[in-house]
Order: C-alpha cells, then sequence, then structure tokens
C-alpha cells in the first residue's frame, strides 16, 4: 500500500497539544529530522527539553515496545554513558496511542534530551575524539548485554548476517559493475557460514556520523552516546565494531 506522505506530517502546534495531551507537557515543537519516524524536540519554559517521536501509520507496536524495552535495558546497566530516559504518559505507558486529524492511529513516545552535536557536524575529528568513541561505542555494548525480546530476531535488510536478499539483485548491475558486484557476492557468501558462528547479541547495529552525539566543547570534545535504536538487533557481536 502506498503511503500517503500528504497525511503523514503533523504541524508544531499540534504536536505540543499531543504533548499537553497526553504527558501533560507545555512545551514548543522544533521539528527534527528522521527516516522513519517523526521526531521534535520539545523546549519547556524551565530549560528542560524532551524528543518526541511519532509513528507513522501501520508501524508495529511491538517494534517500537522494543526499543522502550531496549532503552530502559540499557538505562540500567549504562556506566559512564548517558542513555535516554523513557518517559512515561499519564497512564503510565511507555508507548502511547494518538489519533490525528486525518483519523490515523499513531503511536507516540517522549524521551529525555541529551544535549550535544551530531558527529558528522564536528570539525575537526581529532584522535581523542575517535578514541572516545570507541570507549563509549563499548560501554553501550556492554550495557546491552542480558537483553532479550521476541522481535531482536526480526528480518532487518541493514543487518549485515541477513546480508544474502543482496544476491537476488545481481543483475540490476552491468559491465564492470557486475563483475565488481558478482566478486563481492562470492566474498560474502564464503564468509557468512563463519559469521553466523560468531558471538551473537543485540547491539545498536548503526553507529554512523548521525547518531553519534558529541559534548560541546570545542578544545576537548568527546562522545556523550549514541541515538536512534531503531536498528538495534541480536547479531554477531563484531558487526557495532565494524560499523563504528
Amino acid at each position: 500500500m502506498e503511503m500517503n506522505y500528504s497525511k503523514l506530517f503533523l504541524s508544531n502546534s499540534e504536536v505540543s497539544a499531543i504533548v499537553k495531551g497526553l504527558y501533560n507537557i507545555e512545551g514548543t515543537a522544533i521539528k527534527l529530522d528522521g527516516e522513519l519516524d517523526l521526531n521534535f524536540k520539545i523546549e519547556c519554559n524551565n530549560s528542560t527539553a524532551y524528543i518526541l517521536k511519532i509513528s507513522r501509520p501501520g508501524t508495529d507496536l511491538q517494534f517500537l515496545n522494543f526499543q522502550q524495552a531496549l532503552l530502559q535495558h540499557a538505562a540500567l546497566n549504562a556506566q559512564g554513558l548517558e542513555i535516554p530516559s523513557v518517559i512515561k504518559d499519564k497512564n503510565m505507558a511507555s508507548t502511547s496511542q494518538y489519533v490525528d486529524s486525518n483519523g490515523q492511529l499513531r503511536y507516540v513516545r517522549l524521551l529525555s534530551w541529551i544535549d550535544g552535536r551530531l558527529w558528522s557536524s564536528v570539525r575537526p575529528q581529532t584522535d581523542a575524539l575517535r578514541y572516545s568513541l570507541g570507549q563509549k561505542a563499548g560501554l553501550l555494548t556492554k550495557a546491552l548485554e542480558g537483553f532479550e525480546h521476541p522481535m531482536m530476531t526480526r528480518k532487518l535488510d541493514w543487518d549485515n548476517q541477513q546480508v544474502a536478499w543482496v544476491f537476488d539483485y545481481l543483475d540490476i548491475f552491468e559491465g564492470p559493475q557486475h563483475k565488481l558486484m558478482k566478486r563481492f557476492h562470492q566474498l560474502i557468501k564464503a564468509a557468512l557460514p563463519g559469521l553466523c558462528r560468531l558471538r551473537q547479541r543485540v547491539v545498536h547495529n548503526d553507529l554512523n556520523d548521525n547518531n553519534i552525539l558529541v559534548s560541546h566543547d570545542l578544545r576537548n570534545p568527546a562522545v556523550i552516546t549514541a541515538i536512534d535504536f531503531g536498528d538495534a538487533i541480536k547479531t554477531a557481536l563484531v558487526h557495532d565494531l565494524g560499523i563504528a
């Protein structure tokens, strides 16, 4: 079914009303970037801030609950690492429901705001900063240890261990590109059996330069934490190192 994008987006005033209605929090909504969720920073008069995540219509509730449970698990186990706190609504639910002006059911999640800069905006990226990324990535992996959830083994195209789907698309390449891709496919097929025998654990799986928060310290910047757990999956533990 095709997505009607004209019915997807919400105004800042509607978002502010959602926060007031569900969480009894008054604040100003500021639109942020996002791949799937609609993301908003909620700024309150008392200098407190939150991040509000509103799902697209038709989103699987169990998948959202997986992310919320993962954050709560990480927050309990994290040492030396900031993890966004899950803010429960007036009914003490960690994932709320809202019917928008088009009659579409949307799921809503509110998290504490962690102030920082995206890694992609930081210049220069020093050796010390990269070292702190390795430290924080390791702490995050440690914080996720022992987490279990039915959605941790879901189908996910962005799991390197589930990469076999790419083999069906070799024929879209021609000439030198086809030859190059065929070679890489051969290497992947040879490596997959060994990869699947490595230690398996739920990992963040998306430590890219727009999911890493860095401090505002311009002289000695350091990584604060990682955000966006939407691609977390149970896979080979080494993938978090490879992706980072």
